[in-house]
């Protein structure tokens, strides 16, 4: 059964929306109206703040007069100055967005703020939207949450839908799929523009069974309203053909009139689909320039990944400083993976000047957060002492934790530490089970240690046969250890044919990958290494 279209379910989620906070709605009807733009002019014109703040409204939207900003500003602000708090709202929102008068975030929040107290529903519902983006103001999802309760409570439509998103996602207060489906099917019953977070729920099946179709369905309401947003989760779908006809010209179009509105979420998954070639032509020039504005616009993951493509030289000219300033922009805007890649590169120095203080700073919200790559360089770098108090049980905590989550530089470094006895148990064994895992998600390193361990039969069988195709292994892969060690068979001869050009030639190509550890005396790891 469709929810929005169940009048019982209306009937419920209406009642419960009435009696969410005060045990009554508490929106009242304003008796004075101004037919025409004419009307609401002669009563401001004598003096009544509601026909100033009414014609401002016309001015604003260009009803019944030629849009003017600028004069919508100076109406709106003749009112709030009699204390008309609706007049006030409007005039912070103008303020907030830049319209018709220079952008002053602090101006903003001081109207809506006041506003919002005097039950001026304008006033809350753009208040929190500065606290859920954190525009001019710290981002606050539980203020935001707040905010949007009592404007929707008010009626209006727009932060039922964003509370209900919140409920959804359980951002600034607990998760409960079933409220946030009746705030969102409310806010869709009660203007088609806001039936986008229906859409969503039934897209990811979210308090109802997935259903891609009626998804499609919905957002084609919103679009077909006016919602830009909601044309470009329209056009996705559309790109994919997902729940609709797969349409590529026509989901490009409605995706970049989302971005070009200022949907900064649009901007980048378009610029995304350009670098990837999902469902379009790759087209990387294109795609760095939309996640341009897409990061310009706020979206935390077009910051990061046109981290990515500076990183990389996709699309762009190879630029690591600007990816790592663009990698830590993400991170501040809230992306973990930002924070994540930031990190890496100040810990590795990886185009950038090490900074290890700085790289753990990065990597501990990044692991806090469930990214399991930044758990594993912070154990590292908390295990070595580098920008924080070693710390080497922690750090092979950390490393274990990483391990288990498929990372395999995490098990190659565990491994060492169950080798050396450092925060851990000494442990061949263990050791070699861990260089196994790390050799199977194709870090090198493991697979030279793990030929060490065949070769003296610590924690394993002895078998040299297995050793030599290890080390050939790693070695091809680039892995200067693993020529060391092979190169040291060839010039002993152990269980290799004996053959001095062969190793001398070894032990050039580990210098090469790594002087500091190779050129001094060649192949003489004949057990594992010290970490």
């Amino acid at each position: 059964m469709d929810l929005a279209k169940s009048s019982s379910f209306r009937r419920l989620v209406l009642a419960f929306l009435c009696v969410a906070a005060t045990g009554a709605c508490v929106r009242k009807p304003e008796r004075v109206t101004y037919p025409t733009a004419e009307e609401a002019r002669e009563a401001c014109d004598e003096g009544d703040v509601v026909g100033c703040r009414k014609l401002g409204v016309r001015y604003e939207r260009g009803d019944d007069v030629e849009p003017d900003p600028k004069r919508a500003v100076s109406l709106y602000a003749r009112a709030c100055h009699e204390n008309d708090q609706a007049a006030c709202g409007h005039l912070g929102r103008l303020y907030l967005n830049g319209s018709g008068v220079a952008r002053n975030t602090a101006r903003a929040l001081e109207l809506l703020s006041g506003s919002c107290r005097e039950e001026a529903f304008q006033g809350c519902g753009e208040l929190a939207t500065m606290y859920e983006l954190g525009l001019g103001v710290r981002r606050d999802s539980q203020r935001a949450a707040h905010y949007h309760d009592l404007a929707c409570q008010q009626g209006e439509a727009h932060s039922c839908q964003r509370l209900g998103l919140m409920l959804a996602r359980g951002a600034g207060l607990a998760q409960d799929l079933d409220r946030a489906m009746g705030l969102l099917v409310h806010a869709c019953t009660t203007s088609e523009r806001e039936c986008g977070g229906v859409a969503r729920m039934y897209a990811r099946g979210e308090g109802v069974s997935r259903d891609p179709e009626r998804a499609a369905a919905y957002w084609q309401r919103a679009c077909q309203a006016g919602s830009s947003s909601s044309c470009g989760s329209l056009g996705l779908r559309l790109l994919r053909g997902e729940g609709v006809p797969r349409d590529v010209a026509r989901g490009v179009e409605l995706m970049q009139a989302a971005c070009d509105a200022g949907y900064a979420y649009h901007c980048a998954r378009l610029g995304l689909a350009y670098l990837r070639g999902e469902g379009v032509e790759v087209k990387a020039t294109r795609g760095v320039k939309l996640l341009s504005q897409g990061c310009a616009g706020g979206e935390a993951r077009a910051c990061v990944n046109l981290g990515l493509a500076y990183s990389r030289g996709i699309g762009v000219a190879r630029d690591p400083g600007r990816a790592a300033a663009l990698h830590e922009r993400g991170c501040r805007a809230g992306d973990p993976e930002g924070c994540a890649q930031a990190g890496l590169m100040f810990a590795r120095g990886l185009g950038v000047e090490p900074a290890y203080s700085r790289a753990v700073a990065l990597l501990r919200p990044a692991c806090a957060r469930g990214k399991p790559a930044a758990c594993a360089e912070l154990g590292v770098l908390i295990a070595d002492g580098k920008g924080t108090s070693a710390d080497a049980r922690r750090g092979a905590e950390l490393l274990a934790t990483a391990c288990e989550d498929g990372i395999a530089f995490a098990c190659t470094r565990l491994g060492r530490a169950h080798d050396s006895g450092s925060g851990v148990d000494q442990n061949s064994k263990r050791a070699v089970d861990l260089y196994r895992l790390g050799c199977g998600g194709d870090d090198l390193e493991s697979c030279s240690r793990l030929g060490a361990h065949y070769l003296s039969g610590r924690g394993a069988v002895t078998d040299p046969q297995r050793a030599i195709e290890l080390f050939q292994r790693a070695c091809d892969g680039g892995n200067a250890l693993g020529c060391a060690e092979l190169g040291a068979r060839y010039a002993r001869g152990d269980a290799v044919q004996p053959d001095p050009e062969r190793a001398a030639e070894l032990y050039r190509r580990a210098c090469e990958l790594d002087p500091t550890r190779s050129c001094d005396v060649p192949g003489t790891v004949d057990a594992p290494s010290p970490p």
